[in-house]
């Protein structure tokens, strides 16, 4: 069995609350139909929704930015796996979902494209 670093109670709270961030921000970035229910803060708890439609985009870009590297510190250290393979069987590729979220965003495999 593997063993992890120990983490108080605050610590674990303020992951779940960086995870959930994160999640919400992922889900106003794409835009998904009817998915923007499921997040649980407001858009305006996160940035001004009076702003033109590009600008707001940037501006959730920019937050999730800052949330990558500790995202996806905080799923390693709690031994979730960011790591996905994509590639033929010859050609096998190993791409941290995590910090290349926006490259898989963009890319043709990715669910959905930002809204401008």
């Amino acid at each position: 069995m593997r063993s992890f670093p120990r983490t108080s109670y605050w610590g674990c709270k303020r992951a779940i609350k960086r995870l959930t961030d994160f999640r919400d921000l992922l889900l106003y970035y794409c835009s998904y139909a009817g998915y923007e229910e499921r997040a649980s803060k407001p858009l305006s708890e996160y940035i001004d929704e009076k702003l033109p439609t590009y600008e707001r985009t940037k501006k959730i870009e920019e937050k999730i930015s800052n949330l990558i590297e500790l995202v996806g510190a905080d799923l390693r250290r709690f031994g979730i796996s960011t790591i996905i393979i994509r590639g033929s069987a010859e050609e096998k590729k190993n791409i941290d979902i995590i910090m290349n979220i926006f490259a898989y965003l963009s890319s043709d495999r990715g669910a959905a494209k930002p809204y401008y």
